[in-house]
């Protein structure tokens, strides 16, 4: 499989561009599926000068309801014609994020829920032999730190965002298992155990961002969470990409654990 990196925090390519956000574009035998839609339309430009042709695109996949990784869905739907985009219909609810200036909207246009390629769903799903969508719930294996920063707006009023809308992808490909996720906010440890349970085994790849750095969070806030997302992940055995909400200074310390499990992936790499 083919995993190629349209928009991250970070830049190692210099024709391109970076913001915040998330887009990967992952080609198997069989899909050109593209994961999350990063901020803007910058995912569409960088992928033009990649040459990387989101036409190609028959499967779109949103992680969860947070605009760097949906705010170009609009722009995905004018570039490409003809691929479904799998979301949870909870994700369109309204989002907000608490920062030392006050909260602010981080939330999907509703007016997206008008597109009829728009595929809104309740829980899981199987969309073909090779691919699936799944949630998790709230649990007590791990939960981010960061996840108290992050408040949805119910029945009037603001409390801590569940993540009820946030959706992970679990992808068969030449005996291989692939789970891909957006910023892993219910928890790293607990999605990777509900891929184990529902394929039978742990990944052999894990790609995404693990939620365990921001500016408004110390490192040293986060350094047991960071051990025990080290630690876990080392024994499953799997290769490891990550990027975006995973952070640098966390990255760092996920390496001394996982030296040859672990790679930091940005703007314009490919795999």
């Amino acid at each position: 499989m083919k995993i190629r990196i349209l928009v991250d925090d970070r830049l190692t390519d210099s024709a391109l561009k970076k913001e915040h956000g998330m887009s990967i574009l992952l080609e198997t035998t069989k899909h050109h599926i593209l994961f999350d839609m990063g901020k803007t339309n910058l995912f569409i430009q960088n992928a033009r000068i990649k040459k990387w042709d989101i036409k190609q695109v028959d499967i779109a996949v949103l992680s969860h309801g947070h605009h760097d990784h949906g705010g170009g869905l609009t722009d995905f739907l004018m570039e490409n014609d003809q691929a479904p985009v799998w979301i949870q219909k909870k994700a369109f609810n309204r989002f907000y994020s608490r920062h030392q200036d006050g909260l602010h909207y981080i939330g999907l246009s509703s007016c997206l829920l008008e597109d009829k390629r728009i595929n809104l769903l309740d829980g899981n799903v199987k969309i073909d032999d090779t691919i699936q969508l799944f949630q998790i719930k709230k649990n007590n294996l791990f939960w981010p730190a960061l996840n108290k920063t992050l408040f949805q707006e119910k029945n009037e009023r603001l409390e801590e965002d569940c993540f009820d809308h946030e959706q992970y992808l679990l992808i068969q490909e030449e005996n291989k298992q692939y789970l891909i996720s957006g910023c892993s906010h219910c928890g790293i440890i607990g999605i990777v155990e509900e891929a184990k349970r529902i394929s039978g085994k742990y990944p052999d790849v894990i790609i995404g961002g693990f939620h365990l750095y921001s500016d408004s969070l110390q490192l040293s806030e986060n350094s047991t969470q960071i051990t025990e997302v080290a630690n876990y992940l080392k024994k499953t055995g799997a290769m490891i990409y990550t990027l975006h909400c995973t952070g640098e200074q966390p990255f760092i310390k996920l390496k001394k654990i996982l030296p040859d499990r672990i790679e930091l992936l940005s703007t314009g790499e490919e795999r």
